[in-house]
């Protein structure tokens, strides 16, 4: 195993899971272990008998690389205490509870400190999607740009709501309404003895719901309704030179959990080439995050068609 990357998954939910599984379909990666809280270890354990598991990231086995598959609020502190450890890190941060520059050049402090490297915002959008906003906007420098999320599961909306008292479980639809304008049908399952004109009052006014309209409802069981899938749809309409009316367009259909954790994962290879530092998917070289020969991938990607 001399020359893989040793990557470490700190969380081991849903995206968790899914990132051991990107992990061993890498060629040029192997994990490290997962880090889970112990409570869940013997859980963990079960799930994967043969990886090493622990309740902190310093009683692996040397990690090269971390990736982040936790709730957003504890992100921040996880990531500061791994680039200390010497360790990459990788997380798909949301930020809607922390201004995005503050939580970039915080962590861009301590990374250079420890001559290590964070990739924040690195799941699909977060993420990729802002480098395809990028590309349009170079190619049509004068325009509008649109991205529309759905009909589909916002993992990161699902996750706050579950963090309110009294909320067993959360489903949130994203639905687009067009013109980058979208409407969320929350639903929730209710623990007994809370009340839930309560509970949608205050989610109402959480942060990742206060920006777009959202309804809330209670649901009997989320398990009997909820669905992992998710769609972007991404258009830039305006004007290329001096000539008007260029539209680009952009759309995937995907597995929120897989998608999310492929692109972190994705992520953690191209952070072993950067210089110490924070960064987001869009200030790296799309080309460090692609497995093989650098140039082979060059000439195939530049020119795909040899009679081109």
């Amino acid at each position: 195993m001399d020359g893989l990357i040793r990557v470490a998954a700190i969380g081991c939910g849903n995206v968790g899971q899914k990132a051991v599984e990107a992990i061993g379909a890498a060629p040029d990666m192997v994990l490290a272990g997962i880090v889970e809280t112990a409570k869940n270890i013997p859980r963990i354990r079960e799930i994967y008998p043969k990886a090493e598991v622990a309740d902190h990231v310093s009683k692996l086995q040397a990690a090269d690389v971390a990736i982040l598959s936790v709730d957003s609020h504890v992100t921040r502190n996880i990531a500061e205490e791994c680039l200390r450890l010497g360790i990459h890190t990788v997380d798909p941060y949301d930020t809607y509870s922390e201004p995005f520059i503050a939580y970039k050049a915080n962590l861009d402090k301590i990374a250079r400190e420890n001559g290590r490297v964070a990739v924040i915002c690195s799941g699909w959008d977060p993420g990729f999607d802002a480098a395809i906003r990028a590309a349009m906007e170079a190619m049509i420098p004068k325009g509008l740009t649109y991205t529309n999320f759905g009909p589909g599961q916002s993992m990161s909306h699902s996750a706050a709501a579950r963090t309110v008292p009294g909320v067993v479980d959360a489903y949130a639809l994203t639905l687009p309404k067009g013109a980058g304008c979208h409407k969320r049908m929350l639903y929730v399952q209710v623990a007994d003895g809370y009340d839930f004109e309560e509970i949608a009052e205050r989610l109402q006014k959480e942060p990742h719901f206060s920006r777009d309209e959202t309804q809330v409802l209670q649901a009997e069981s989320i398990q009997a309704i909820a669905d992992a899938g998710h769609r972007v749809s991404i258009e830039r309409k305006g004007v290329a030179g001096i000539c008007h009316n260029h539209v680009a367009s952009y759309t995937m259909s995907l597995v929120n959990t897989a998608t999310t954790s492929q692109s972190m994962v994705t992520s953690a290879r191209a952070a072993m080439k950067q210089k110490p530092g924070c960064y987001t998917v869009l200030e790296i070289p799309p080309i460090d995050f692609i497995y093989g020969d650098r140039d082979k991938n060059l000439a195939r990607l530049i020119y795909p068609d040899a009679a081109h």
